[in-house]
């Protein structure tokens, strides 16, 4: 019986691994194909690989380490905040986020390291003058990277959040509104209406989910 037992155990232990890494390399999404007859089935994992690929690639990192970090807890929001800043000063993101861990807020991180609001974006630094959330900060730091290495326009931009759009269908609605001839808003305004999912917006422009992070990546190189 108590070999039994250790023999469970083991099995168990080094089994453990195997669970674990297909959890990491499937990102948990269990639909990534376009189905026609569920056709929203595949938004959850269209909208979340999209504004991967689009940080990922617009910070210039690999994807895989923004996935395994939001895996492993990590916040979107303290992410995008992070891998801004670092952008637009000396630090690296890691360091930043190790700094915020330690304070109470982002304004602190700042000071502590002599990191001067004016290398931000407008957007950016009104949040910050304004004492916006975490949330807030990472809204606008996404903002001001579609703008800067998207080419969406801030009026564009603008508009999107006064009508509620997360960031993720931010990225979305702008790269749709780019591979056809209609405006972001146009796109975002379907799907919120339930009029169109979203993996039938991208089946109309020619596109399987799978090939959507690819293409935004070319974009930005």
């Amino acid at each position: 019986m108590v070999k039994y037992l250790i023999s469970l155990f083991l099995l168990a232990l080094f089994a453990a691994p195997a669970f674990c890494e297909p959890a990491i390399s499937c990102h948990c999404f269990q639909d990534r194909s376009f189905d026609p007859d569920r056709p929203a089935a595949v938004d959850e994992y269209l909208l979340a690989t999209t504004q991967n690929s689009f940080m990922a690639a617009a910070f210039g990192f690999p994807k895989q380490d923004l996935v395994r970090a939001k895996m492993k807890g990590s916040s979107g929001d303290r992410l995008w905040v992070a891998h801004y800043v670092a952008s637009r000063s000396k630090h690296s993101a890691a360091d930043l986020q190790t700094a915020r861990g330690g304070v109470s807020s982002w304004s602190a991180v700042f000071t502590s390291l002599s990191i001067e609001v004016s290398s931000f974006g407008s957007a950016f630094a009104d949040a910050l003058s304004g004492k916006a959330s975490e949330a807030g900060l990472a809204a606008a730091a996404a903002d001001e990277t579609l703008i800067a290495r998207f080419g969406s326009g801030r009026e564009e931009v603008e508009e999107l959040r006064r009508q509620g759009t997360s960031t993720a269908e931010m990225v979305l609605a702008l790269f749709l509104s780019r591979q056809g001839k209609r405006s972001a808003a146009d796109y975002y305004g379907e799907a919120r209406s339930g009029a169109a999912s979203w993996g039938t917006l991208l089946h109309r422009a020619g596109l399987q989910p799978a090939e959507a992070g690819d293409t935004i990546s070319r974009m930005l190189r």
